[in-house]
């Protein structure tokens, strides 16, 4: 996961980015990288209960 968060911040800033955080504040990096973790795992739940309701389309009542 650490790699995919680094990969993530070099594209959104700068090639060597993420290394100079770290580097240079190992404590908002690490703050950073749990924030990533927490919204992927969420992402991950979402679409995982998504492709379970796939298919399963409740019937609607006609109301005239």
């Amino acid at each position: 996961m650490k790699e995919a968060f680094i990969e993530w911040l070099d594209q959104m800033y700068w090639q060597g980015y993420a290394e100079q955080l770290e580097e240079d504040n190992p404590m908002a990096f690490q703050k950073q990288l749990n924030e990533f973790k927490r919204i992927h795992n969420i992402y991950i739940k979402v679409v995982r209960l998504g492709s379970k309701s796939i298919g399963k389309v409740g019937k609607s009542k006609n109301i005239n």
